[in-house]
């Protein structure tokens, strides 16, 4: 997988893992629901080198996100501010 549209995961409220590691993705700029229940995200050994801050805004019951293994070399300041469940992060 290459891209992924950025509504692909809108209507997905009980969505609660999701992993796309693996894949060639370029960017993260998908949104998910308002009241999304994800916990886990897995995105790791993929080309990103840029994530939108939109993509974690309305995953606040996240738990676990791992980005390691992709081409980010900054993240703004603020990405994971509403993350406030995240008890795993692997950014290597």
């Amino acid at each position: 997988i290459e891209s992924i549209d950025k509504e692909s995961f809108k209507h997905m409220i009980y969505l609660k893992k999701l992993d796309l590691s693996c894949n060639k993705l370029i960017k993260a700029d998908f949104e998910f629901p308002d009241k999304s229940i994800l916990e886990e995200l897995n995105i790791r050994n993929n080309k990103i080198n840029n994530i939108d801050k939109k993509c974690f805004l309305s995953i606040k019951k996240l738990k676990k996100l791992n980005l390691s293994w992709n081409k980010m070399t900054k993240l703004e300041d603020d990405i994971f501010e509403n993350l406030i469940f995240l008890i795993e992060l692997n950014l290597r």
